[in-house]
């Protein structure tokens, strides 16, 4: 059985980051999958015959695929959605485009041709030390958007009030407006409201994964304060998961596949969540690797390709 992957040409962004992700972990000794990074101008233009199913990482600003492109294409054809909100499972997909749909999110369950899938983890040969084992290492990363108090882990450091290092990462992201000029702005900000126990360490690289999850393993806790309510499950917490550090997550609903795994802030503080949290990383982890992952597709293509 034969399988191609078309995803959003490569970009800084966590709808291509998503794509590539779920395709490393959809790699099976049952079946090739191709894998093709195609421009939205040119989805209509390429050749998808020779292949038993189709897996289009669909969305409506990086890859949209109308029906008129679909219908011209043989096999199955499914649609990965991403952007799954608290109620609706495709609130972005104005018509039934697919003939079947891995939505990205273990709280849905399974429906006609909805197929529930958490978000797969990767993996990496080794992970780090931590930076320190004498304070507290916190690390914080992310695109700066509306919704996210950086600040708030600054002044929570401030507060601990004994010795601690603070690592914030903001790189660039392609579709976010942000810029170089906007994150050292910010940078400036924080550094000015910072307290004298507080060793704050500001990079903006814009990491791959495996440097990601590295760089989370050195911290003994990885914050993400996000305020703010809109579809689709967190990307940024899944570098931290396998690094297996302590997580800090808020109440929001974008860690909705999280919160019955571990506690959240503000329920719990940063130095108890650095160690109440590593039992349910250990369950996210087996819960969603990869195996599983493989083994929900199969179930898919057994239950399409009839």
């Amino acid at each position: 059985m034969k399988g191609l992957f078309i995803n959003q040409v490569k970009s800084q962004c966590s709808i291509y980051e998503s794509g590539y992700m779920i395709y490393n972990a959809l790699k099976s000794k049952d079946y090739t999958l191709d894998y093709r990074e195609v421009p939205v101008a040119q989805i209509g233009k390429q050749d998808y015959s020779g292949y038993d199913f189709i897996i289009f990482n669909w969305h409506h600003n990086t890859l949209p695929i109308s029906s008129v492109v679909l219908n011209r294409i043989k096999g199955l054809r499914i649609g990965i959605v991403l952007e799954v909100g608290p109620y609706a499972i495709r609130p972005f997909m104005p018509e039934d485009l697919f003939d079947a749909y891995m939505i990205i999110d273990p709280t849905k369950e399974k429906s006609g041709k909805n197929y529930v899938f958490p978000r797969p983890l990767e993996k990496v040969d080794y992970l780090l030390p931590l930076l320190s084992e004498d304070v507290p290492v916190f690390g914080t990363f992310g695109f700066l958007a509306p919704g996210k108090d950086f600040t708030s882990v600054l002044q929570q450091a401030n507060l601990l009030g004994t010795p601690c290092i603070l690592r914030m990462n903001f790189p660039d992201g392609t579709f976010t407006g942000q810029s170089s000029s906007m994150s050292k702005s910010f940078a400036e900000h924080l550094q000015r409201l910072k307290g004298p126990n507080v060793d704050l360490r500001i990079t903006y690289d814009y990491m791959h994964k495996n440097a990601l999850i590295r760089w989370c393993s050195q911290n003994s806790l990885n914050i993400f304060p996000y305020y703010r309510d809109l579809p689709g499950l967190s990307a940024v917490t899944d570098q931290a998961i396998v690094a297996n550090r302590g997580i800090a997550i808020t109440n929001c609903n974008t860690f909705r596949h999280m919160h019955r795994y571990i506690e959240h802030f503000p329920n719990q503080g940063y130095l108890g969540l650095s160690k109440s949290t590593l039992p349910g990383i250990k369950q996210m982890q087996e819960d969603w690797s990869n195996k599983n992952f493989v083994a929900k597709f199969q179930e898919l293509l057994s239950e399409r390709l009839k």
